[in-house]
């Protein structure tokens, strides 16, 4: 049965649905949304076979994620369908005389087994039934990202243990359904939601610094470089966080936000530092009894002011939580396209953006009223027994900070990539973020950042020699004029700062060789190329000549912003295949406002557009450089040549 009718049903994907559907079509051999896994297990003798499959059965009859698929439609849109039962499972037996440690061991090798993708249009949820005989001990469940986050399995979790329950209680009808959620964004309301959103997103990319490490080379060579981890168990940090918390009224996770922007403001010397999270938005009851995927993205910025004192850190990390938290509730294929679009204006390419995860840990509860007493003496008594574990893990390109909270457990993981920091700075930091914590929290004296002992000494490291500051980012203008003299039309370039209401931007004056080179191919030139020089932004204004007498007199500077004023014709087959696809499925008009538009707005139409390709031939065409949106941006402007502007 799939609805109240027994019909299917067809619905577009909720704006989290959308996030993990799009990344697994983008990038169909990475995991970046693992799966979602749960075990239940069952106490001796367990419950006849027919018992849980019944129960898993009216475990799919009570949420519709567990009977929904996911196709495309011919024009392009994604969808979901309602229908029979999307949840496969098989049974695996053990031997007759298996013992408990046998069967633990039978339920890890599953459970660390190498498992197929799943394919969405068949199946979205797959379960083990662990059995000696017809007496099943173990149910294991594995449900991909698209039907439901960590939050949604464990909604699952708890309706099974009531369904294989032998006498069991009304679990109520408390749960809602993802198609209430695709109801509710497409309401005036939603889109109101939605705007709010993108605008709040918009904000946060202008401001915040293109990277916290401009010094650094790109070096994503995975074969020379490692990711540092280090693991921090500290019972004084988690006795600080909660005591820190509760003075501050505020969150234990804007707590630790609040922290680790201090930490990353003193090793990097920016006085705002933007982190990335995810946040996972189920504002009501009914949605946290929702079997769906929530989770989205968010932005988050803090401004470290070291003559301010923590508690006042800590608050403004709150109210950064909070709006990142409400404003994170938009369409995500919309903020990834308005992400591309102001890097794109501003003149930049994000890279290591800090990232913080912040996760409830499933712990026992304490003894209510049994919590240490919060004062400097019990603090450091408790700092004897932090662990901090090092190691190496393979490479991945990012920054992050994550922890697991609970009453009985905390664990404070800092990941830093090799090229970096080295690995003795990554624990320093996490030794830094605790030492920050514990003191204040162990004074009711309130300190101000640069007293913090954790920070003795610090003063904001000083610009490089070279360096300046402009847009909000540390860059080398020596850098941008080496990397525009790389152009082969280019004969000269020269760079400076320019000063325009309080903000300092980056100006180019360019001699070029030839006619056909304006500002905005220059500019688009450029963007393809900043990803190898995190030392470099292009600049917000050129101006271009022909004329070595004029140079820097008598040019006219033109809009640098990359408009494509003029089309060129596709140059090779695969080109020529991704224009048609375009064509067929995207908004044409829509490609015309942004040169990194290439699907007029609609990332989800990816999909649709590489199947084209598929059919039709890749040759001079690499999927890496589409999905970038960067090389083939000037194909936009083919679609309807005679509307584009004519040139000033």
């Amino acid at each position: 049965m799939s609805t109240a009718d027994g019909a299917a049903a067809t619905y577009p994907l909720s704006w989290g649905q959308a996030w993990p559907w799009l990344d697994q079509y983008r990038f169909p051999d990475r995991r970046t949304f693992d799966p979602v896994g749960f075990r239940v297990g069952l106490a001796e003798p367990g419950v006849a076979l027919a018992t849980a499959t019944g129960a898993l059965h009216r475990l799919c009859d009570r949420h519709e994620s567990l009977r929904t698929r996911y196709f495309v439609a011919a024009d392009g849109e994604p969808f979901q369908r309602i229908g029979d039962p999307a949840l496969e499972y098989e049974v695996v037996r053990l031997p007759a005389d298996a013992d408990a440690a046998q069967r633990e061991r039978r339920v890890a090798e599953i459970v660390g087994a190498e498992y197929p993708p799943f394919d969405v249009t068949r199946s979205c949820a797959r379960a083990v039934l662990v059995a000696r005989g017809e007496r099943v001990l173990d149910v294991l469940v594995l449900l991909d990202h698209v039907a439901a986050d960590v939050w949604g399995g464990d909604v699952l979790r708890r309706d099974l243990v009531a369904l294989l329950d032998p006498a069991p209680t009304s679990a109520g009808d408390r749960h809602g359904q993802p198609r209430e959620l695709v109801a509710e964004q497409s309401t005036e309301a939603g889109a109101r939601r939605n705007q709010a959103g993108l605008a709040y997103w918009r904000r946060q990319m202008v401001s915040i610094p293109h990277t916290l490490f401009p010094e650094i080379s790109e070096g994503r060579d995975t074969d020379r470089h490692s990711v540092h981890v280090a693991r921090l168990r500290s019972p004084a940090a988690a006795l600080a966080l909660d005591c820190l918390a509760e003075r501050y009224r505020v969150p234990a996770s804007a707590v630790l936000l609040g922290a680790y922007a201090a930490v990353m403001s003193a090793t990097t010397g920016f006085p705002t530092i933007g982190v990335s999270t995810v946040v996972n938005n189920r504002f009501s009851a009914r949605r946290r009894d929702t079997v769906t995927s929530t989770v989205l993205p968010a932005l988050a910025s803090v401004a470290v002011d070291w003559a301010d004192t923590v508690g006042s850190l800590l608050r403004q990390a709150a109210g950064a939580q909070l709006t990142a938290t409400q404003r994170a509730e938009c369409d995500n294929t919309e903020t990834l396209l308005e992400g591309i679009r102001v890097q794109h204006r501003r003149g930049t390419s994000s890279d290591l953006i800090p990232q913080f995860n912040f996760v409830v840990s499933d712990q026992p509860t304490a003894t209510p009223g049994r919590r240490q007493p919060c004062d400097a003496a019990t603090l450091t008594r408790a700092l004897d027994e932090t662990r901090l574990i090092e190691a190496e893990e393979p490479w991945q390109n990012w920054i992050r900070l994550s922890a697991g909270y609970g009453p009985d457990l905390r664990e404070v993981t800092l990941h830093v990539p090799s090229r970096v920091r080295d690995r003795a700075t990554t624990s320093a930091l996490l030794r830094q973020l605790e030492g920050l914590l514990v003191q204040q929290a162990g004074t009711a004296r309130e300190l101000t950042l640069c007293t913090v002992p954790a920070f003795a000494g610090l003063t904001r490291p000083p610009t490089p020699d070279g360096w300046a500051w402009a847009d909000g980012c540390r860059i080398k203008p020596a850098a941008v004029r080496n990397l525009i003299a790389t152009h082969p039309d280019v004969t000269r370039c020269a760079v400076r700062l320019v000063t325009q209401a309080g903000r300092a931007t980056l100006h180019a004056d360019v001699l070029v060789r030839t006619a056909g080179l304006d500002a905005v191919l220059l500019h688009r030139w450029l963007m393809a190329r900043l990803d190898s020089c995190p030392a470099a932004i292009a600049p917000r204004s050129y101006a271009v000549t022909m004329d070595p007498t004029a140079f820097g007199q008598t040019a006219t500077a033109a809009d640098g912003r990359g408009t494509p004023a003029r089309p060129r014709p596709p140059r090779t087959d695969g080109e020529r295949a991704l224009l048609a696809a375009i064509r067929a499925y995207a908004a044409p008009r829509a490609l015309l406002e942004d040169p990194y538009a290439l699907t007029g707005g609609r990332l989800d139409r990816i999909p649709a557009v590489l199947r084209r390709l598929t059919a039709e031939g890749w040759h001079g065409l690499h999927l890496e450089d589409f999905l970038n949106l960067r090389p083939l941006a000037e194909l936009a402007a083919v679609l309807h040549p005679a509307d584009v502007p004519a040139r000033a």
